[in-house]
């Protein structure tokens, strides 16, 4: 990419980037919401959740994407290793709107054998405004995440939060 100044005159080549568009339907997604199991005041301040989920891969992995969401701002670990490199994610959104989804490229995080995702959600601007208004949004949190794997075998795994 490159651009031109208000004199006509280009900038030098930016180096090259990518992007990606996945999971646009509903139908594309096996992962279902998933939500603390506790009874919460919604007026009042609550633990963050913690939801961790262990799983097998019967092989090495070539590559694999993670797809995530949430009701409230979430950090991801995958086998101990934080996914991404953000905070509050995934960021302001009207959620009547849209819902933002953030991808990532989680291979190096993978082994063959038993593997853990945990993520932790915290209130963000879905129960809470800069005005400090509570649950403009919603009172539960509650995240989707999708995992794909491929794998040496020539196998191919989908992984997703459940009920």
């Amino acid at each position: 990419m490159r651009i031109w100044t208000e004199g006509k005159d280009p900038s030098g080549w930016s180096e090259d980037a990518w992007w990606e568009m996945y999971l646009l339907e509903e139908s594309d997604w096996i992962a279902c919401w998933i939500e603390p199991d506790r009874e919460e005041d919604p007026q009042e301040h609550q633990p963050a959740p913690f939801f961790r989920y262990e799983f097998a891969l019967d092989g090495e992995v070539v590559s694999a994407r993670l797809y995530i969401t949430a009701h409230g701002v979430y950090r991801a670990h995958l086998n101990g290793r934080v996914v991404g490199d953000t905070v509050l994610t995934p960021g302001f959104t009207s959620y009547h709107h849209r819902l933002q989804v953030q991808s990532y490229d989680v291979t190096a995080a993978l082994r063959r054998g038993r593997n853990a995702l945990g993520t932790i959600v915290g209130d963000g601007w879905w129960r809470a405004t800069a005005d400090i208004e509570r649950n403009v949004y919603g009172t539960r949190l509650g995240l989707p995440a999708q995992l794909h794997v491929t794998l040496t075998n020539g196998g191919d795994r989908a992984i997703g939060t459940d009920g």
